[in-house]
C-alpha cells in the first residue's frame, strides 16, 4: 500500500516539472511614468496602445515602453473628473467618467449628452458590442 502511494506521490509531483511555465514579470510604476497603483480598467486601441483609468483624476496611454498621462479637460468645467471606465473603438477613447460618457479622439475631449437618470459611477459597465455600439450599464 505505502509503495502504490508513494509511487503516486512521485508521479504527481513530478508531472508538475514537466507541464510549469517560466513566467515573467515586469513591473511598471513612476519611473516608467505610472504615477498611481490603483487602476481601475483597461482598453487597448487599433494602434495596440493600452489605456488605463486609475484613481488618480488621470487616464494613462502605454505604448509599450513608457506612460504618457492625459488630463480630461472639458470646455467651461474645472472640476476633478473621476474616471471610471474606458475602451476604444477603432477611431476614439470612450471614458466612463463622474460627469457622463467621454470620447476622445486623439485631439480633444468631448461631453457626450447622455439620459440624465441614469446612475454612473465605479460599478458601472461600459460595454462596446460587435456593432461598435456603446452600452452603458448604470449600477
Amino acid at each position: 500500500m505505502y509503495r502504490v502511494l508513494f509511487i503516486l506521490f512521485v508521479g504527481l509531483t513530478q508531472l508538475n516539472v514537466c507541464f510549469s511555465q517560466n513566467l515573467s514579470f515586469v513591473k511598471y510604476g513612476r519611473s516608467e511614468g505610472l504615477n498611481h497603483s490603483q487602476i481601475f480598467d483597461i482598453a487597448q486601441d487599433a494602434n495596440d496602445n493600452l489605456w488605463l483609468t486609475t484613481a488618480s483624476y488621470f487616464i494613462y496611454r502605454f505604448d509599450g515602453r513608457e506612460f504618457f498621462q492625459h488630463r480630461i479637460s472639458l470646455a467651461n468645467y474645472y472640476g476633478r473628473i473621476s474616471t471610471y471606465k474606458i475602451i476604444a473603438d477603432d477611431q476614439s477613447i470612450w471614458i466612463l467618467t463622474n460627469l457622463g460618457l467621454v470620447k476622445y479622439d486623439g485631439k480633444k475631449y468631448t461631453l457626450v449628452p447622455m439620459d440624465e437618470k441614469l446612475k454612473i459611477g465605479f460599478n458601472s459597465k461600459l460595454i462596446l458590442d460587435h456593432n461598435k455600439r456603446i452600452w452603458i450599464c448604470d449600477e
